[in-house]
């Protein structure tokens, strides 16, 4: 399923409830890692960014210090060839699950719609991205200069799962920086999470 099947599908799947939906191609200034994964595919798979917010209603006198916070970054790589370190001997088969992690924060944010849990924030960024193979696709010994400012040597381009979610992590971490306590980040990979505490 292309990134633009995947934004129509969150929208209908989203809708009606007190889930924030915004989408936007995958801009180089604002995401560099993440687009130079992008930059390999054809117009029909360009990728998204997908940006989900719930704020759940606060019970009583509820204090800021009280209240939940949780960022979750969605790996959501659409296809996955491996790039230019091509993935051989039948490893790309069942590669249109890189997705999972992404559609596990999507479906937690399904959840949120429904049962409207109160005293917590949940912010959600997914990463829909193809890694492509051609004549624009990035390919090892790039150097690109991250989000925060790092610069990021490609070793292998079949670490694309890295790329799309750093800059979405940069990202939350800019948002926390107003002072949210409480806040825990969760990256959801298609087999694993890693949760960072603040």
């Amino acid at each position: 399923m292309c990134p633009s099947k995947i934004l129509s599908f969150l929208k209908v799947e989203l809708s009606g409830g007190g889930v924030l939906l915004d989408a936007q191609p995958v801009d180089e200034k604002r995401y560099p890692l993440a687009a130079v994964v992008d930059r390999g595919s054809s117009n029909k798979n360009r990728g998204s960014i997908v940006h989900l917010e719930y704020s759940g209603s606060r019970d009583g006198n509820i204090s800021d210090s009280e209240l939940q916070n949780l960022f979750l970054i969605g790996k959501g790589i659409v296809y996955d060839s491996g790039g230019y370190d091509l993935k051989v001997g039948g490893n790309m088969a069942t590669m249109h699950r890189d997705k999972c992690g992404a559609a596990a924060v999507a479906g937690f944010f399904k959840i949120l719609n429904l049962l409207k849990p109160a005293n917590i924030n949940v912010r959600g960024s997914l990463a829909f991205v193809r890694n492509s193979i051609g004549e624009n696709a990035y390919v090892s010994d790039e150097i690109i200069t991250s989000r925060a400012g790092v610069r990021v040597r490609v070793t292998n381009t079949d670490a694309e799962g890295r790329m799309v979610m750093t800059d979405l992590l940069c990202e939350a971490k800019e948002k926390v920086s107003f002072g949210l306590s409480n806040t825990r980040f969760m990256l959801v990979y298609t087999r694993m999470i890693v949760v960072l505490k603040k």
